[in-house]
């Protein structure tokens, strides 16, 4: 845990500090990108352009507060179960992933859908409006923004009704409710920052159902290696198919249409909602 928020932290240094365009040319594209990266492996650990200096400024109070995350972990007591564990779990490590390899790849499939429906819905829509369906940039970012305390809000309810019912049904809800909506909300979103924040705030309600309750829905999956055992899996499904998101997005929009790009986003989601079928029923279970 301490060296993922240490990594976090250092990442978003960089980021805040990193030198413009007009200073350094394409090596300030290439920074952010390695920082960028650093900070996506580093949160896949953690689960189990503007030339202004506006921007930085998140990045930079994210460093700060991230060190006093560091610092409260550094001095955080280890369970006495790990500290007895400790040597036999990292020699055991890659074989726990084999061992277990069912679940990394149920962790795989889960992942690719809601991720790559996340980036493309909560992350990546409002700058893909102002840069591919001409939306105006402000407006197209309060929608994000209102999209995404909608979002906020209803994570809560789906994770207490995932309490009373189980994490599988509410898993189902959110891959088949993003699969039935992404076509509509794609021929619902033209040219209106107002259409922009109802397609985004209807599909948010879905992706928060999933992401409200994924973690704990991976570490029910396998107790016996809940930790870097799913972040090894989990990271790879996060960049190979999130990370890619955004541009693949403007690539096959430009290249195929808006349509193309919505047919993978819901061939992605049948392929968690497969995944998710697999899964045993947690619910009222002890885990050991």
């Amino acid at each position: 845990m301490t060296v993922t928020v240490a990594t976090i932290v250092g990442a978003s240094f960089g980021i805040g500090i990193a030198p413009t365009y007009a200073a350094v040319g394409a090596w300030a594209s290439l920074i952010l990108l390695l920082a960028r990266v650093v900070q996506g492996l580093a949160c896949g650990g953690e689960l189990p352009s503007a030339q202004t200096f506006g921007w930085r400024i998140p990045f930079l109070l994210g460093g700060v507060f991230g060190l006093v995350a560091v610092y409260k972990r550094r001095n955080l007591t280890e369970s006495e179960t790990f500290t007895s564990s400790r040597r036999r779990e990292k020699a055991r490590l890659w074989a726990a992933i084999v061992e277990h390899r069912r679940q990394a790849l149920q962790v795989i499939g889960l992942s690719v859908g809601l991720t790559v429906v996340y980036y493309s819905w909560v992350i990546a829509a409002p700058a893909y409006a102002i840069s591919s369906l001409h939306i105006g940039s402000t407006a197209a970012l309060w929608a994000g923004v209102g999209s995404a305390v909608i979002l906020m809000v209803t994570m809560p309810f789906w994770g207490m009704l995932s309490d009373r019912i189980g994490r599988k049904p509410v898993l189902l809800i959110s891959t088949l409710g993003c699969a039935a909506l992404l076509f509509p909300v794609q021929f619902l979103v033209r040219t209106s920052a107002w259409q922009l924040f109802l397609g985004m705030s209807l599909a948010a309600v879905f992706i928060s159902a999933g992401v409200s309750i994924l973690p704990a829905a991976y570490a029910e999956m396998s107790p016996a290696i809940r930790a870097l055992g799913l972040a090894v899996p989990y990271s790879i499904a996060v960049a190979a198919f999130g990370g890619t998101a955004p541009y693949l997005q403007a690539w096959v929009g430009a290249e195929f249409g808006r349509s193309a790009f919505t047919g993978y986003l819901v061939l992605l989601m049948l392929v968690s909602t497969a995944a998710i079928a697999t899964l045993s029923q947690t619910l009222a279970k002890e885990l050991s």
